[in-house]
């Protein structure tokens, strides 16, 4: 009996990882209300995840890997933020931290989450017929946090006559678009690197044409953010696509268990 018992527990084990249930735990973690100044930073390393200052809807992000409209809840998600210090057992992979996040936020805030699936409007990057017209940065992207899909660029300069984001990845550039319009902006050129990208357009037209997703065109076309983007070799358009969605239903703004 002890035998069969035994052989049990270890293929409870197995299915567990097979079907993609974490069986990982931070050997200790905090998760309290956040005492720093303004900004926010996050670092991820083979043995500790320190986010400070951050807010529950960047949290969250980065736990279900989503972007930052993807995921919505009451006011406090984005007004309140936290220190998040979790330290992870020795020999866990990176690949393994998500869902660990995933279990210490739904614990310590008592998380009550649903996820669905809409039909929205998008706007989408491809490549243009000429091919990618891109300047490679000398930049590097922390590899701890990996090519995360919700990364966006970490410097912008949004001057009066054009817009610039050095050492970023399409996906992070259309993360940044995104973030400008509310609206998801897909990446579908399957171009990998780091580039610095400027695109010689007024702010307010890449702000009208981000607002008109039907057309995808400002009232000016040879001033639009679409014709921004044919010049770096690449596509601008507008569709319907089905856009997955996390919704906090409930949960405390205090966290517990710390």
């Amino acid at each position: 009996m002890a035998r069969t018992s035994h052989w049990l527990v270890l293929w409870a084990a197995v299915c567990s990882l097979a079907f993609g249930q974490t069986a990982w735990k931070f050997e200790v973690a905090s998760v309290k209300p956040a005492a720093g100044p303004s900004g926010f930073s996050a670092t991820i390393d083979p043995g500790m995840v320190t986010l400070r200052n951050n807010n529950l809807r960047n949290l969250l992000m980065r736990a279900y890997q989503l972007r930052n409209y993807q995921v919505q809840g009451p006011g406090w998600i984005d007004s309140d933020r936290f220190d998040v210090f979790a330290k992870i057992p020795e020999g866990v992979p990176l690949d393994r931290v998500p869902a660990m996040l995933q279990d210490l936020l739904t614990a310590r805030f008592q998380l009550v989450t649903r996820q669905e699936t809409r039909q929205e409007d998008v706007f989408v990057l491809t490549v243009g017929r000429s091919g990618p017209k891109l300047t490679t940065s000398q930049r590097e992207i922390n590899a701890a946090l990996g090519l995360a899909p919700y990364l966006m660029a970490n410097e912008l300069d949004a001057s009066a006559e054009r817009l610039s984001m050095p050492g970023v990845t399409l996906a992070m550039f259309a993360n940044t678009l995104a973030s400008l319009c509310g609206r998801p902006v897909l990446d579908e050129t399957g171009i990998e690197g780091v580039f610095d990208i400027s695109l010689n357009v007024p702010m307010p037209a890449i702000r009208e044409t981000l607002g008109s997703p039907a057309s995808g065109q400002a009232s000016d076309p040879s001033n639009t953010l679409a014709a921004g983007i044919r010049e770096l070799g690449l596509n601008w358009g507008a569709r319907k696509a089905p856009i997955e969605h996390l919704v906090v239903e409930s949960g405390v703004k205090v966290p517990v268990g710390n």
